[in-house]
Order: C-alpha cells, then sequence, then structure tokens
C-alpha cells in the first residue's frame, strides 16, 4: 500500500522540481541596472555620461546632455522601468521610455 501511494507522487514532485528550476533561472536572468544602460545606448544611442551621488545620472545622446527620472520596479522575475529623459539645458522632456526586462534583457512596452 505504501509504494502505491509513492508512484502517485512521484509526478507532482516532477512537477515541482521543474517549476522550482524554472522559478531559479527567472531570477537568475532578471537583468541588471548594467544590461539596462547597455540596451538605451544599443537602442536609443543614449550613453550614460557620469553618475555622481549628489547629482544622479548623467545621459548623453548627440553631445545633449540629459537627466534621468521614473520608476523602477523591481520583481523577483522580472524588472518594469518607466523613465523619462529630460534636456538638461532647457529641462523639457526630450524621451519617454517604458520597458520591461525579463530573462536577461529588456524589452519596449506601450
Amino acid at each position: 500500500m505504501v509504494n502505491g501511494s509513492n508512484r502517485q507522487r512521484s509526478p507532482l514532485k516532477k512537477w515541482l522540481l521543474a517549476l522550482g528550476m524554472m522559478m531559479l533561472v527567472f531570477v537568475l536572468l532578471n537583468p541588471t541596472e548594467d544590461r539596462y544602460h547597455s540596451w538605451l545606448e544599443r537602442e536609443y544611442g543614449i550613453t550614460l555620461e557620469e553618475y555622481n551621488y549628489f547629482d544622479g545620472k548623467t545621459f548623453v545622446k548627440d553631445g545633449e546632455r540629459m537627466y534621468e527620472t521614473g520608476h523602477t520596479r523591481n520583481a523577483l522575475f522580472f524588472t518594469i522601468k518607466d523613465m523619462e529623459f529630460y534636456d538638461m539645458d532647457h529641462n523639457e522632456l526630450v524621451y519617454e521610455i517604458r520597458t520591461v526586462g525579463i530573462l536577461g534583457t529588456f524589452f519596449e512596452r506601450k
């Protein structure tokens, strides 16, 4: 009787193990801030120029300096970023970029 009940549980154990492995992959491949900056440079040509504690991050595109504001929501399996880039000289909105990061890269969302 005991052997029969073990056989019924083994598919459940395999399913839970597979689910746990998939969750581990998602957690390990949640993209970092450095990957976001690489993606931003590749997709938009916006480069991180400098970062300091008091002024924050300064970005450059085509010789024009910008600063970034917005929200980052980092869940365990993915990252959502809603960022706005403003011209430093005129304080005008230049870009509004919304992304979701999953499996090591970022994708633009509307």
